[in-house]
């Protein structure tokens, strides 16, 4: 988090303590940035929990420390809502590159705001749930908390969102 309070940086819950701090630092050092203790921290801490349950909570953040495609990719998924997913495919004709859907799952995998930027609403075109920097456990039950329902292990078709339908342009 910056002094101002905007958001930078979060990860995922990890096994332990140690393990999330070492995520977190290969994350900040990745953005060239540094751990620092912020007195808003309680906070967004309440928010990051909130959207880890399902629920709604806005954070303000910045893309600040990310550039380019990368960008783009995230401004896309940003505006995927709860309950429901789209494909990477979805995402790489969104931003003008519809060749581009295995550029867009790294992208996301470096998504430095998992769950604010919700990452884990991107799913393959067949459906099935693709890759995750927690766990694909952690990624169905995070979908399966803002309400999208599976049959085996495809999401039901009835949560996909073609981007293509958002009344705005990314």
């Amino acid at each position: 988090m910056r002094s101002d309070g905007v958001v930078v940086a979060t990860i995922l819950p990890k096994g332990s303590r140690e393990q999330a701090l070492a995520s977190l630092y290969v994350r900040l050092k990745n953005l060239n940035l540094r751990v620092t203790k912020h007195v808003s921290c309680h906070e967004v801490i309440e928010k990051l929990e909130k959207l880890f349950k399902g629920s709604e909570a806005s954070l303000p953040f910045s893309l600040e420390n990310v550039s380019g495609f990368e960008r783009d990719v995230l401004n896309v998924v940003r505006h995927v809502p709860r309950g429901f997913v789209t494909s990477y495919g979805e995402v790489a004709k969104a931003i003008g590159k519809p060749n581009a859907s295995r550029a867009v799952g790294r992208a996301l995998s470096k998504n430095p705001l998992p769950l604010i930027i919700p990452c884990h609403r991107v799913v393959r075109n067949d459906l099935s749930l693709g890759g995750f920097e927690g766990s694909i456990q952690l990624k169905k039950m995070l979908l399966e908390r803002e309400g999208v329902k599976f049959k085996g292990h495809k999401v039901m078709e009835e949560h996909f969102l073609a981007l293509s339908s958002l009344a705005y342009r990314f």
